[in-house]
């Protein structure tokens, strides 16, 4: 079998082991970083580390990985979206593009993976845009979402009036794991 197709295979020891082999490898083709993607989007944890492992290793030997990614952010599953914005951040700081699909995970179910995400966000260049974004969160997110953007809000060291109002608001919280993280 081919390192592409054991990328898609049904076993997972297979996309391991071809994900281990194109990590080293100097020049992939496209549709092996294609396939590599797809691994992004595993419902097992261990494979999507391993990709976005991967996907850092190549981009380290200059190989143009940002387009793969980037596109993923895109994708109509939502493991295969934080995927690429957990590889995106292997890479270095989550772009901007990857802002929305953060937010999004701090509301999963998943508490590893909302931490995750959180420590990502927190590390993202702190722009206006990002504090607001993750303010607005505070304020319309689920319980979970609110919850996380009280704690995001506390590590970006978002001192505004208006993020202090919304944390004094989110003390009278009906959820009290917001109450707790305001």
């Amino acid at each position: 079998m081919s390192t592409l197709e054991r990328l898609r295979a049904a076993e997972l020891e297979d996309r391991l082991a071809a994900v281990a082999e194109l990590a080293t490898c100097e020049h992939p083709e496209p549709e092996e970083l294609d396939a590599l993607g797809e691994c992004l989007g595993s419902e097992r944890k261990l494979l999507q580390r391993r990709a976005a492992e991967a996907f850092a290793a190549l981009h380290q030997r200059g190989a143009a990985v940002t387009t793969v990614l980037l596109a993923a952010l895109q994708s109509a599953g939502p493991r295969q979206r934080w995927g690429a914005a957990y590889a995106l951040s292997r890479i270095g700081a989550a772009p901007a593009q990857a802002l929305p699909v953060l937010l999004e995970c701090l509301g999963m179910n998943d508490g590893d993976l909302r931490w995750a995400a959180a420590n990502i966000l927190v590390h993202m260049a702190h722009t206006p845009a990002l504090v607001d974004a993750v303010h607005h969160l505070l304020m319309t997110g689920n319980p979970a979402q609110r919850k996380m953007a009280a704690y995001c809000l506390r590590d970006l060291e978002a001192r505004t009036p208006a993020v202090e109002q919304a944390l004094c608001a989110a003390l009278n919280d009906a959820e009290p794991s917001v109450r707790m993280a305001a």
